[in-house]
């Protein structure tokens, strides 16, 4: 319990929390709220820092790998990487391309970000190159699945 209470209730921390690691996920009419596990907390904190730090000029543009087991909340801590990443104003409003080798994993992951838009905001998926290159052409700002 102690671990618990002196590692998220820092002020700073416990805000980041609600802020950016709850998320209402809507499925069939249904709302449920899912909160990240601690590796989800540190890890996505982390990569959002090193990718704000790599998007400065002069660096080596390396963000490194998160490496998560089976079960382990991947598809949910890409959505909250996703959600830190969309507000961070030095970004400039980014576009997120989520690309995946399998077409049951393109449907997971398509569903459980459009499942958590509150943190990702709009989801749209391309079926084809063309696709990808049209909503590629918008300002930014956007979750596509290819």
């Amino acid at each position: 319990m102690r671990a618990l209470v002196e590692g998220l209730f820092p002020k700073e921390r416990l805000l980041s929390y609600m802020r950016d690691f709850i998320a209402f996920e809507v499925t069939n009419e249904k709302i449920t709220k899912k909160g990240a596990k601690y590796h989800q907390f540190f890890a996505v904190r982390k990569a959002a820092a090193k990718a704000v730090e790599t998007h400065r000029a002069g660096t080596d543009r390396r963000l490194g790998v998160i490496w998560h087991t089976t079960g382990s909340g991947k598809s949910l801590s890409m959505g909250f990487l996703v959600g830190l990443l969309r507000r961070r104003p030095e970004l400039e409003n980014p576009s997120f391309v989520i690309q995946v080798d399998r077409t049951d994993l393109d449907d997971q992951l398509f569903d459980q970000f459009v499942a958590v838009r509150s943190l990702v905001g709009e989801v749209k998926h391309a079926d084809s190159v063309e696709q990808l290159r049209d909503l590629l052409a918008t300002s930014g700002g956007e979750v596509m699945d290819d």
